[in-house]
């Protein structure tokens, strides 16, 4: 009797130790994607000078980056702190290189930067979507390291009151596309879509309980929420521009054809991973229509016209990882999450930026 009870013991200490081992291969297995994707991406677009770090965003020519890419760097940094991957240091270089181009006399961040001969070159105009990112990247900063909160919320405070003062439209209650697109212009009504972040208007709102930010939030939801219902598709413009009825109206001419109005694409393509937690109802509108769209596709290509029909054959990261991104938060869209799980696959190409940060965006959000 007490040799079948030792028997047993061991048979259930064999069984557990096989649970255990399994329970840790799937951890270590979960944390090695995201691991893989944020290391080749530091690796082959962060670059430090000094007590600095920049992402290159460009394949040839003069080293070039980005205020777009700086808020994609802290948030990635981020994202991959919350796993062990990165620290306060790495993020801290980031912070510093934003305070080391701002515009003068603002707390925006100039929208590009070159160097050339040793020497950079910034850019006198500012870009919004990059301004948001990196206010909304100084305050989840102060809530994974507390002992800086006060710090990164003051320099989130200055910000964003410069985002109000230099890129919003008060009329329209839209952010505008960045300090160069005043009153003065015709650029002024103009909204790039994929700068609508309901959860980034909400932090906002809750750091300095201006309602400016909530109104900002359902004006541009409101104008998102148009723009969907406007088509069969569900499928957003890059841009968009608003009248003095705030009714949405297409401008024509030679000098907006870069600012399409046509298109789904490589802005646009950010709305899924913009709206993919919001819980608001126009959100959730917005986002099922294009995963609805996307999920009846045999393949995602890379950009479509507004009436559903792709413009290349090819499919693009740029494309897919936001759609992954939004899919996988969602049970109804399990067969679409899996099917552009193959950017996952790709092996790192180290020459297509924005490809790589959204993918590496992704794969740090999937769950452990």
């Amino acid at each position: 009797m007490f040799k079948h009870v030792i028997q047993h013991f061991w048979v259930l200490i064999v069984v557990v130790l096989y649970l255990v081992l399994l329970l840790y291969i799937r951890v270590s297995h979960n944390n090695a994607l995201p691991g893989n994707f944020y290391h080749n991406w530091r690796t082959h677009y962060l670059k430090t000078r000094g007590h600095t770090m920049f992402v290159k965003t460009n394949v040839s020519g003069p080293l070039t980056t980005l205020s777009e890419s700086q808020g994609y760097a802290m948030q990635i940094t981020l994202a991959a702190a919350d796993r062990g991957l990165a620290n306060q240091q790495d993020f801290q270089k980031l912070v510093a290189y934003y305070q080391n181009n701002q515009l003068p006399n603002t707390h925006l961040m100039s929208w590009r930067q070159r160097y050339l001969s040793g020497h950079v070159q910034r850019s006198h105009n500012s870009a919004t979507d990059g301004d948001v990112f990196i206010a909304d990247s100084l305050i989840q900063a102060a809530r994974i390291w507390p002992s800086h909160q006060q710090y990164y919320l003051h320099l989130a405070h200055q910000l964003l009151q410069d985002i109000l003062t230099y890129e919003y439209n008060p009329g329209q209650r839209i952010l505008t596309v960045g300090n160069w697109a005043d009153k003065h212009t015709p650029y002024y009504t103009m909204m790039r879509t994929s700068d609508v972040l309901p959860e980034s208007f909400d932090r906002f709102y809750q750091l300095t309980a201006d309602r400016t930010w909530l109104h900002i939030k359902n004006s541009m939801l409101n104008k998102l929420f148009l723009l969907s219902r406007s088509n069969k598709n569900g499928l957003i413009p890059d841009f968009a521009w608003i009248d003095s009825n705030k009714k949405i109206v297409i401008r024509k001419g030679k000098k907006f054809d870069q600012f399409s109005q046509k298109t789904y694409g490589y802005n646009a393509c950010r709305i899924p991973m913009n709206l993919a937690k919001s819980r608001d109802k126009k959100s959730r509108f917005v986002l099922h229509r294009l995963l609805t769209f996307f999920d009846r596709e045999r393949y995602i290509s890379a950009g479509y016209s507004l009436n559903g029909h792709q413009l290349n054959t090819y499919q693009s990261p740029s494309f897919s990882a936001p759609v992954l991104y939004a899919s996988a938060q969602f049970n109804r869209y399990a067969s679409l999450s899996h099917r552009e799980e193959y950017v996952l696959m790709m092996p790192s190409l180290k020459n297509r930026y924005y490809d790589e940060t959204l993918t590496t965006m992704t794969a740090l959000s999937l769950k452990r």
